[in-house]
Order: C-alpha cells, then sequence, then structure tokens
C-alpha cells in the first residue's frame, strides 16, 4: 500500500501508470491529515493489544525467549534477520520471531530479503497466503528445502518492488541539478536497493521494465545521465549520481558525482564508445563501474 502526502514524481508515475488522471481523479497516492492521524490511532490501538496478547514483544521479551544476550539481539537488529514496530516510542518485534517450531535461521535469512518493504508489509508477506505460493504462507515453506528454495526467489521479487531505480537522460553537458528540463530518454527498473549503485543502473538500461520512449535515442556529443531512486511509500525521488558524459573521436570522456550519505563523490574516466545511442553509451561505462 502506498501512503505519501504527494503524488509520485510524474515522469516516474507516467512510466508505471496508464492511467495517471483516474489515479489521480480517486486520490490515488494521497492521504488527508485527519484520517492519517485517525490510522495511526487504529495501529497504535491495535500493536497495545497485540503487546498484551503476546503476539508482539518488547526487546527483553524477545531477547529472553531467543537466550541471546543483547548484543546477539543487536546483531540480529542491525542485520536486518529481524524487525520491529514503533509503539509508544519503543520497539516493538512479532513474536513469531522467536517461535521454536519454525526453522529460524530461514526465517531470518527471508526477512533480511524483504528488508526494502516496511515492516507492516513485511510481516504480511510472512503471515498471509498466497496464490503464488499455491495457496500457502511463507511460514509454511520454511521446512522443506525445494519450499525454501522457492520462497527465497519469490522474497526476492516481492521486495524489489519497493524501490525503483531510474536512469534519466538529458541532452547537453551543463544541464542543472535539479533538473528543469525534460528528459530525452528515461529507464526504470524495480531493483533491491542494497545493490550497489551501478548494478543497478545497469539493470534500469538491460532489463525488461519501463521505457519512455520505446527506443532509446542516438547519443548526442554531449549529454547527462541522472541516477535517482523512488522508495514506495515515499514522496518524491533520491539523486544518487549524476554522469556529465562528452563524446570525442571514438571516446566517451565521463565526469561523475555520486552522492553518499551528505558528502559527493567524484570521479572522471575515459573509455571507448561502444554503441550508437545513450543507452549504449552508459551501459558500457555502468557496466566496467559495476566490477
Amino acid at each position: 500500500m502506498l501512503l505519501c502526502s504527494t503524488p509520485l514524481d510524474e515522469e516516474v508515475f507516467d512510466l508505471v501508470s496508464n492511467d495517471r488522471q483516474s489515479k489521480r481523479d480517486s486520490g490515488y497516492g494521497t492521504i488527508n491529515h485527519e484520517d492519517l492521524l485517525a490510522m495511526q490511532e487504529r495501529v497504535t490501538r491495535a500493536r497495545r493489544q497485540q503487546l498484551a496478547t503476546g503476539d508482539l514483544l518488547t526487546r527483553e521479551q524477545l531477547r529472553v525467549r531467543l537466550q541471546v544476550t543483547n548484543k546477539g539481539l543487536s546483531t540480529l537488529i542491525s542485520a536486518e534477520s529481524i524487525f520491529a514496530f514503533d509503539l509508544d516510542g519503543e520497539d516493538v518485534f512479532p513474536s513469531l520471531f522467536s517461535d521454536k517450531r519454525l526453522n529460524l535461521q530461514r526465517l531470518y535469512r527471508i526477512a533480511k530479503i524483504i528488508a526494502p518493504a516496511p515492516p507492516e508489509s513485511r510481516l504480511d508477506f510472512l503471515t498471509a497466503r498466497s496464490g503464488a505460493l499455491g495457496g500457502r504462507a511463507p511460514l509454511e515453506l520454511l521446512a522443506d528445502d525445494v519450499d525454501y528454495k522457492e520462497l527465497r526467489r519469490f522474497a526476492s521479487g516481492w521486495a524489489s518492488e519497493y524501490s525503483r531505480t531510474s536512469v534519466s537522460f538529458f541532452a547537453g553537458e551543463q544541464v542543472s541539478v535539479p533538473l528543469d528540463a525534460a528528459p530525452i530518454y528515461i529507464a526504470v527498473v524495480e531493483v533491491d536497493p542494497r545493490a550497489s549503485i551501478w548494478k543497478r543502473a545497469l539493470n534500469a538500461l538491460i532489463s525488461p521494465g519501463h521505457r519512455k520512449p520505446h527506443e532509446a535515442p542516438i547519443a548526442p556529443s554531449a549529454f547527462v545521465a541522472v541516477i535517482e531512486r523512488v522508495t514506495l511509500g515515499h514522496s518524491g525521488k533520491e539523486l544518487e549520481a549524476v554522469a556529465r558524459c562528452r563524446l570525442d573521436e571514438g571516446r566517451i570522456h565521463v565526469s561523475i558525482e555520486r552522492r553518499v550519505q551528505k558528502d559527493v563523490e567524484t570521479m572522471t574516466l575515459v573509455m571507448p564508445l561502444e554503441g550508437t545511442t545513450v543507452s549504449d553509451a552508459a551501459e558500457h561505462v555502468f557496466r566496467a563501474l559495476s566490477k
């Protein structure tokens, strides 16, 4: 479920929806403040009840049940092998993470795979029956080796839907950021955000996915490739890198600015030019950077 205060960026929205106007008319992607507060209050009441019945556990309750040290529990949390919900400013954990009837090691591995999704969605994934899994819930597929292998594949695909990486191309070398012009080409892919930026950007160009226009244009003598990430449930896009490219006598000269937390890393490279389109040129660059 997507809950955000503003619609997704129009370029990305255009690529993932053929019916943008009807979704806007129905309020898709927006929720008013009063409804949000009421929903949060219902969630809080439900979590308090689940804590009282033992379906949710405090950090100390979970530590005792697992018979681990505080450090051991912190390791599980930081590795995203287990996840928590916020209740009155404290973390509470689904009790299934301490259910000794389950193969907990496999459960923790699945939880790590689906970590890109919000905690509520992750819990629903683990406990809800799925037609794609033969009408079974993921928790039912942990014991059997064949079932577990299928579950891992299914979980990876499911988790990738919560994050999209886009590569947008703009003609000219002095394109300003933030962007104030329409791209000449954009490619978007659903992919795990924990993969490296260059692998995700490469996947956007070579994997079946969303394209606009359908065919990549011939590369101009200078262009800029902008890599951004959209996370469902969050408004706007996160700028990750800008690659300014110049073609000269069969070579591509690239100047890269990459956002790393609050810092900006820069690098330059010169490579032989391969292909004729902006996608061809960028693919060659991203493939080299992802090695």
